[in-house]
């Protein structure tokens, strides 16, 4: 794994990470890394192919920049602040968390970009999938679900799943032990299982809860097919019974399937979505109108009122806000 971090700005830390095959193929020995820039923090490990990263930062936003040249299966998690990934490439191209939610996702996207709130405390596991293949034996539940779309390299990603206090205390030794040689590579092993034990547990309530509710595992399929709809259809949205079609799944089973999964409404997560989206375009420096037509809005004031409803602050806010970072200061 390769690390670069900047921070040209007081406000804004990037960080570029690359994972190869290398990495896999890298041993047991335990590498380890922490980098200061700014007030952030990111600390890393990595051992048999298996990355687990900490980051943490006291104020402004911190964007990582991921490359993965290898199938991962990837955690993403916050105690603090929040985080929106714009995957460049992959199956999956978006999700949102916020403090005391994480997920699991699988393929890692090959190019993708994190957008992350302070005050932060983060964590990201990647973890290879042959590794993953070994531990779940299961051919029932969540353990057959993961081991039938890694085996067959179909894309998933869990909804938000709660960082409950297993977990905290989890990232909370790995973050203050002092990890050294093998009885830290040991302990962060042991650290990493556990907290992936944790996650099944959650995954499982979810798939009986799933099951015992009448969804099959082709059914939570379909409904990860109507998300990856959803987020390429900003601007021509189709209704719940349209949806239904386009997926195979009838808008009963797609209604309350998608809530149980995903933990929101279908019509929800397109308006979250179409409003992250938006907030990415107008940091690019996307003029509102424009804006309001590439998710989706044919009036722009009705854009304008979504946004301020989602956010707090007229769109207009962030166009002003980019255009005087890049004003140059008159010579004196």
């Amino acid at each position: 794994m390769q690390f670069d971090i900047t921070g040209n700005e007081k406000t804004e830390i990037c960080v570029s990470v690359s994972i190869s095959a290398g990495d896999v193929a890298s041993g047991k020995d335990l590498r380890q890394r922490t980098i200061h820039q700014n007030k952030a923090e990111l600390q890393w490990w990595s051992f048999e192919g298996i990355h687990i990263i900490l980051v943490k930062a006291e104020k402004g936003r911190l964007k990582i920049c991921n490359e993965v040249k290898e199938p991962y299966i990837t955690t993403y998690g916050l105690l603090t602040g929040d985080l929106v990934s714009e995957n460049i490439s992959g199956e999956i191209t978006f999700f949102n968390l916020t403090a005391g939610q994480h997920n699991l996702y699988y393929p890692a996207p090959l190019v993708n970009i994190l957008q992350m709130e302070a005050p932060l405390q983060a964590f990201i596991i990647y973890l290879p999938e042959q590794y993953l293949l070994r531990l779940l034996h299961n051919t029932q539940g969540i353990s057959s679900y993961l081991r039938d779309h890694i085996l067959n390299k179909k894309a998933f990603i869990t909804g938000a799943l709660p960082v409950n206090p297993n977990i905290y205390q989890i990232i909370n030794t790995i973050k203050t032990k002092q990890q050294h040689g093998d009885a830290g590579r040991i302990l962060l092993e042991a650290k990493m299982l556990e907290l992936l034990s944790v996650q099944l547990e959650q995954l499982d309530q979810t798939y009986i809860k799933s099951s015992s509710s009448f969804l099959k595992a082709h059914d939570i399929d379909k409904i990860y097919s109507a998300k990856l709809f959803i987020e390429e259809n900003i601007r021509t949205p189709c209704s719940l019974i349209e949806l239904s079609r386009k997926v195979g799944l009838n808008d009963f089973k797609l209604k309350k399937g998608f809530k149980e999964i995903l933990g929101t409404t279908v019509f929800s997560y397109l308006s979250d979505f179409r409003m992250e989206r938006a907030r990415q375009l107008l940091e690019q420096k996307r003029s509102v109108s424009e804006v309001a037509y590439e998710v989706g809005y044919k009036n722009p004031h009705h854009f304008t009122a979504a946004f301020k409803k989602k956010f707090g602050m007229l769109p207009s806010v962030i166009t002003k806000t980019m255009a005087a970072k890049n004003t140059i200061p008159p010579s004196a």
